[in-house]
């Protein structure tokens, strides 16, 4: 995973850290300037590395909870951050799978797509998590995810996709 000192300069990258680390201690009064501070001063893959790092380095879940709702404010402006976040071999990335299934102003297709490469992640939470975000694409494309789950190595996530399957025909 690529760390975010290496996509912008070190001080919008130390200042957005800061920023980060302040809105998570933050209390309700502060949250709303520190958030659009830190939107400003970063852009969203940079957020989206930093709350990985953070969460990394503290264990703190907060660091991406902040990340997913700021990510979910900005839109298609986040869907690089999403398509990161999606190549990212770590079960977190289930905590972001509903933004990338519903990312305002982004494409189904590409939307689907993320989805589709998300059928093929190492961790069965990421799996699974999938099935809770079906609903939002067409029967066609809710059978192609569910296809594409009946490739995946965990036994009950390929009972449930076939199980889905029968009941979407």
């Amino acid at each position: 995973m690529g760390s975010a000192t290496e996509t912008a300069p070190q001080n919008r990258v130390e200042e957005a850290q800061r920023l980060l680390r302040r809105l998570v201690a933050a209390g309700p009064s502060e949250r709303r300037s520190l958030s659009e501070a830190l939107l400003k001063q970063s852009d969203a893959v940079v957020l989206a590395q930093l709350a990985f790092e953070e969460y990394d380095r503290t264990g703190k879940e907060a660091y991406l909870l902040q990340a997913l709702a700021l990510l979910e404010s900005e839109g298609a402006a986040a869907w690089p951050a999403l398509q990161w976040i999606a190549r990212v071999q770590r079960a977190e990335v289930a905590l972001f799978l509903g933004l990338i299934a519903r990312c305002r102003n982004v494409s189904e297709d590409e939307r689907l797509n993320e989805l589709e490469l998300l059928t093929a992640h190492p961790a069965h939470t990421v799996r699974s998590a999938i099935f809770e975000h079906l609903a939002t694409f067409p029967v066609e494309k809710r059978k192609h995810l569910l296809e594409k789950l009946l490739a995946a190595s965990d036994p009950g996530i390929r009972a449930e996709a076939a199980e889905r399957i029968r009941a979407l025909t």
